[in-house]
C-alpha cells in the first residue's frame, strides 16, 4: 500500500545515527534490568578504551566482543545511576555480566543564587547556545564503524484494510514484525562530508530490493540549519522554547545538569523532553526528546562521551516511532552503536579560554593539544572576535541579548578561519554499497552483530527467507507477459520513452492528456502533440529537440514550436539556445495568467484573462560563466507580430453572455502598439553574484548558494535591421537576495529600475511587464507579484522603479493560535512597490500562509495609490505547476 511504503520511506529519512563492528569469538555480555526485573532497552555500553559503544536490544540483552586484555566498561542509561567496571577478558571465553540499574536521585544545588527569580536553566541554555557553533565544529574529522538496526511492528490495521494490505505482493498482518540491520563505515570531514559505506546488509523489510537507508541524515543538535525540528541549542530556541532546571548528578568527574525541554506551543517542528548538559563545559551529555509529527510520536534519545582528544561524540541512540495513518498503526524501533576508529580535533577553531581552563580529566587532551600547538608557533594577539568571545564568557551571568552575541561571534570566528577557501563545494554525502553486502549468511552476521537478536527479530529472519525462497519458485509463473498490441496501444495512448536506456532517447507525450488540449477566446479549442529528443554526446555534453505542434480549431489555424538546447564549456556552464514558432502568445510572456488558469476560468466563469497575439519568431541565444559568479547572456530574434481577435463564445456556463474583447487596456499604449509590424531584437545581460559556492557533478559545473546578493544589468535593442520597424532601447539594473526556505525567520527583497532611452517604436509585447492578474487563483508564488492591479495596465515603456521584500517566518501571528501552532506552515508578511509614469507609488502589503499541504498558499492583501487606500484582495497559489 502507498501510504505505508511512504510512512516507512519518511522514517528512513528521519533518523542519524552511528554504529559499530567486531569479529572476536571473545567478549562481554550479559542483561540490563531495572530494580524490578525489567528490561531496560537502549541502555548505552561504551568502553573507554576502544571508544566503542553499543546499545541493548528490547529485551534488555547486550554484547561486546572484545580482544584479549583489561578493559573500562561504561554502562549508562536515562534516568537509571552511571555504572563502571573494570573487566579482564581472556581468550575464546565470553565473560557475562549482567547489570542492575537503580534510579538516579537529582539534587538541587542550593548555592546557586539568581536574580529576579529567573530559573537556573535559562543561564545554563545560553552559554550552551552561545557554544553551540563551537561543539558543532570542534571535531576536524573522524572514521567510525556503525551498526544500525530498525525494527517495524505492525499494531494495528483496520478491518477494511486486513487482507489486502499488502507490499510487494506480501500481504501484511497485525503482529507482524520487519527487521533491517546493516553494518557500515563512517568517514566525517568537517563541514558536512560524509563517505558511508554499507559494508553488510540485512532486511526482511518488505519495501524494495535494497532496504538498508543508505540515505539516512547525519545531523546534529548543535546545528541550526534542520528542516525536521527547531533544535533547543539553536539561537532562536528562546523564542520557541520555556526551560526547567530538573538537578544536578554526580556523572564520574562530571557535575551534569537535567534541563526540561518545554515548547511555548504546540507544533511538529518543535520538541519537548529532557537535555543533559555538562557543567561548565556546557555540552550535550545526553538527550532524551520527542517530537509530535503528522505521521506519529517520535522519541529520540542520545548518549555522548569524550572519545578522542576530549571531544563528546554521540555513542549510542535509541529511535521509537509510533506511527499512524488511515487506522493504520505500527511502532517502529532503530537502535544504533558506535565504534570511533579516528577523531581529530579542529586546530583552527579558537577554544575560548574560559572553557579551557575548565577542562579537566579526559578533557586534559583538548588543552595538552593546544599547548602543543602554540609551543610550536609564535604567540598570537587575539582577533578582535576573540576578545569579544572572551568578555562574553567571563560573564557570570548571560542576558538573551549576550547568548545571541556569543553565537554569532563564534560563528563568525569559524568564517573567518575559512575566509581563503576554495568555492567550490565537494559532494557532501557519498554512498557506496559493497557488491555482496546483502549476502553475508546467519554465522557471518552472529560474529559481527553488536546487539544481540531479540526472539521475535529472530524469528522475523527465518520467516522472510522462506518466503524469499517461495517465491522465487512461483514468480516466473504468476506474471503474464503483456502483447505486442497493448504495448504499442500504451504507448500511443499515454506516451513512452524509445530506448529506455542509452544515449540517444525519443519521448514521445501520447495522443490522450490534459497536457495536449487547451482553450482560450481567441484559439477556441487548441489540440497538439509533443516530441522530446535526448542526445548525451558523452559525458558532460548535451543536445535536447524539443517539438509541439497542433491546430486551432475556432481560430483555424495551424500552431508549433521547435526548439534545440547544446550544452558545451561545462565548467562554464556553456548553453547555445534556438527557438522558432509561429501561434498565439500573450502580451506578458512568461509572466502572464497560466493557460490552464484561463481555460478554467473562461469554461466556467466566462472570465478570459488572458490576451493574445500572432507572432512567428526565429531566435537565438547563449549563456556562459565569464567568471565564477559572473554570467553573460547574448542574444537576437527576428519577430513578426499580427493583431488577433475572439473567435468563439463558447463556455460550459452563462452562454448568453460575450467574452471581453482581446484588446489592451493600457494609458501609455496606443493602437500603433498594436499593428501588423516586424522587429529585430538583441540582447545583452550580465549577471553577478559574489562569492558564488558550486559544485562540480560528473563534470559539470552546478551553482550552489551565496551569502551576498546577486546584482543584474540587461540591455535589450530594437534596430532596423532585416526590415524591422523597431526602434527602442531598454537599460535595467538590479539587486536581489533570494532566502531558502527555513524553520527560522529569513528575508527576501529585491530592487530593480529599468529606462526606455529610445521607444519611437515598438510592440506592445516589448513592454516592461510586471507580475501578477487580478485572477483569485495563481500558480507562482506572490513574493514578487502586483496581485490587485489589472492584468496589463502597469506596463510601460518609459520608466520604472520597482522594491519587493518578504519576510518569513515559522510563527508570526496565526501560527501562535493553539488550533494552528501544530501545523507546518510558514507566515510571510510581504510588501511591494511600484512608480512608472501611469502609475504613481502604488505600494501593496500583505499577510499569507505557505507551506499549506507543503504547496498551498493564501493570503490577503491591499493596495494603496500615493498613500491612499485602492483595494483588497484574497489571493491563492498553488506552487510547482
Amino acid at each position: 500500500m502507498y501510504y505505508f511504503r511512504w510512512v516507512i520511506s519518511l522514517f528512513f529519512l528521519f533518523f542519524l545515527t552511528l554504529n559499530c563492528n567486531y569479529s572476536y569469538a571473545a567478549g562481554l555480555k550479559g542483561r540490563i534490568v531495572d530494580l524490578d526485573g525489567n528490561a531496560v532497552p537502549g541502555a548505552s555500553v561504551f568502553v573507554k578504551e576502544t571508544h566503542m559503544g553499543v546499545t541493548s536490544n528490547n529485551e534488555g540483552d547486550y554484547e561486546l566482543r572484545l580482544g584479549v586484555g583489561s578493559y573500562t566498561v561504561v554502562f549508562q542509561a536515562m534516568g537509571y545511576a552511571r555504572q563502571e567496571f573494570k573487566i579482564n577478558i581472556r581468550e575464546d571465553r565470553w565473560l557475562e555480566l549482567d547489570i542492575d540499574f537503580y534510579p538516579v536521585q537529582f539534587q538541587l544545588q542550593e548555592v546557586r543564587i539568581y536574580s529576579g527569580g529567573e530559573d537556573p536553566a535559562y543561564g545554563m541554555m545560553r552559554r550552551a547556545i552561545g557554544l553551540a557553533p563551537y561543539y558543532l565544529r570542534q571535531a576536524s574529522e573522524y572514521e567510525a564503524e556503525v551498526y544500525l538496526r530498525g525494527s517495524l511492528e505492525m499494531k494495528r490495521i483496520p478491518r477494511l484494510l486486513r487482507n489486502r494490505l499488502s507490499i510487494n505482493d506480501i500481504q501484511v498482518q497485525p503482529d507482524d514484525l520487519f527487521v533491517d540491520e546493516s553494518l557500515n563505515s563512517i568517514k566525517f570531514s568537517a563541514p558536512d562530508t560524509f563517505h558511508h559505506t554499507v559494508l553488510h546488509s540485512r532486511s526482511t523489510f518488505p519495501i524494495g530490493e535494497e532496504s538498508t537507508p543508505i540515505g539516512y541524515i547525519n545531523t546534529s543538535f548543535y546545528n541550526p540549519e534542520n528542516e525536521m525540528y527547531v533544535s533547543p541549542l539553536s539561537p532562536q530556541a528562546m523564542r520557541h522554547y520555556r526551560f526547567r532546571y530538573d538537578g544536578y548528578i554526580n556523572d564520574g568527574e562530571h557535575i551534569v545538569n537535567r534541563i526540561r525541554v518545554i515548547p511555548r506551543r504546540k507544533s511538529q517542528q518543535l520538541v519537548e523532553g529532557y537535555l543533559y548538559l555538562v557543567e561548565d563545559l556546557w555540552n550535550i551529555h545526553s538527550l532524551d526528546l520527542t517530537l509530535e509529527t503528522f505521521y506519529g510520536e517520535v522519541r529520540m534519545r542520545q548518549v555522548y562521551a569524550p572519545v578522542q582528544h576530549g571531544i563528546w561524540l554521540p555513542i549510542s541512540h535509541h529511535f521509537d516511532m509510533d506511527l499512524g495513518m488511515m487506522g493504520v498503526e505500527a511502532k517502529v524501533n532503530y537502535v544504533g552503536s558506535v565504534k570511533y576508529l579516528d577523531v581529530q580535533l579542529n586546530q583552527h577553531l579558537a577554544v575560548p579560554e574560559l572553557l579551557a581552563s575548565r577542562q579537566t580529566g579526559d578533557n586534559q587532551e583538548v588543552l595538552e593539544g593546544l599547548n602543543s600547538s602554540i609551543e610550536e608557533s609564535e604567540p598570537v594577539e587575539l582577533t578582535r572576535n576573540q576578545q569579544r568571545i572572551e568578555a562574553l564568557m567571563e560573564k557570570e551571568d548571560l542576558s538573551n541579548r549576550d547568548m545571541m552575541r556569543l553565537a554569532s561571534l563564534v560563528e563568525r570566528e569559524s568564517r573567518e578561519q575559512k575566509r581563503d577557501e576554495v568555492l567550490e563545494l565537494r559532494r557532501t554525502y557519498h554512498v557506496r554499497v559493497e557488491s555482496d553486502s546483502a549476502r553475508r549468511d546467519t554465522v557471518r552476521w552472529d560474529h559481527i552483530r553488536p546487539v544481540p537478536l531479540t526472539q521475535s527479530e529472530a524469528r522475523s529472519f527465518a520467516v522472510s527467507d522462506s518466503l524469499k525462497a517461495l517465491a522465487d519458485t512461483t514468480r516466473s509463473d504468476s506474471i503474464p507477459e503483456s502483447s505486442t498490441f497493448m504495448k504499442v496501444r500504451r504507448a500511443l495512448l499515454s506516451g513512452t520513452v524509445v530506448p529506455r536506456e542509452g544515449d540517444f532517447r525519443v519521448r514521445y507525450g501520447g495522443l490522450i492528456g490534459l497536457r495536449n488540449i487547451d482553450f482560450n477566446a481567441v484559439d477556441g479549442w487548441k489540440y497538439q502533440q509533443r516530441l522530446n529528443i535526448n542526445w548525451q554526446q558523452d559525458s558532460v555534453k548535451r543536445m535536447q529537440i524539443s517539438a509541439t505542434g497542433g491546430y486551432a480549431f475556432n481560430r483555424e489555424a495551424f500552431f508549433g514550436e521547435a526548439g534545440l538546447h547544446q550544452t558545451y564549456s561545462p565548467l562554464r556552464r556553456g548553453l547555445f539556445s534556438m527557438a522558432s514558432g509561429v501561434g498565439a502568445y500573450d502580451y506578458k510572456r512568461d509572466i502572464g495568467v497560466a493557460p490552464l488558469l484561463n481555460m478554467a476560468s473562461s469554461l466556467f466563469f466566462k472570465e478570459n484573462y488572458l490576451r493574445l497575439y500572432e507572432n512567428r519568431f526565429l531566435m537565438m541565444r547563449n549563456e556562459i560563466d565569464l567568471a565564477n559568479g559572473l554570467r553573460m547572456t547574448t542574444g537576437i530574434a527576428w519577430q513578426e507580430y499580427n493583431p488577433l481577435e475572439n473567435n468563439t463564445n463558447y463556455s460550459f456556463f452563462r452562454r448568453n453572455d460575450d467574452y471581453n474583447p482581446n484588446e489592451v487596456v493600457n494609458s501609455s499604449a496606443g493602437e500603433i502598439h498594436f499593428e501588423s509590424q516586424r522587429a529585430f531584437i538583441s540582447l545583452f545581460e550580465l549577471e553577478y553574484t559574489p562569492r558564488y559556492y558550486y559544485r562540480i557533478q560528473r563534470g559539470r559545473k552546478i551553482m550552489s548558494h551565496s551569502d551576498y546578493p546577486t546584482f543584474k544589468l540587461r540591455m535589450e535593442h530594437g534596430s532596423g535591421l532585416l526590415g524591422s520597424h523597431s526602434d527602442y532601447f531598454l537599460v535595467e539594473s538590479s539587486i536581489r537576495k533570494e532566502a531558502e526556505f527555513s524553520f527560522m525567520p529569513v528575508f527576501s527583497w529585491e530592487l530593480s529600475g529599468g529606462k526606455f532611452f529610445r521607444n519611437e517604436r515598438m510592440h506592445f509585447s516589448r513592454f516592461k511587464h510586471f507580475e501578477g492578474s487580478t485572477i483569485p487563483l495563481i500558480f507562482s508564488e506572490p513574493g514578487n507579484a502586483f496581485l490587485l492591479l489589472d492584468d496589463y495596465s502597469t506596463s510601460t515603456n518609459e520608466w520604472y522603479l520597482r522594491a519587493n521584500t518578504t519576510y518569513s517566518s515559522p510563527w508570526l501571528m496565526l501560527k501562535n493560535l493553539p488550533v494552528l501552532s501544530n501545523r507546518m506552515w510558514n507566515e510571510n508578511l510581504h510588501f511591494s512597490y511600484l512608480h512608472t509614469p501611469a502609475v504613481s507609488h502604488y505600494t501593496q502589503v500583505g499577510y499569507s500562509i505557505s507551506r499549506i499541504f507543503m504547496a498551498g498558499t493564501i493570503g490577503a492583501f491591499a493596495g494603496f495609490s500615493e498613500g491612499k487606500y485602492q483595494h483588497w484582495g484574497v489571493r491563492v497559489v498553488i506552487a510547482g505547476w
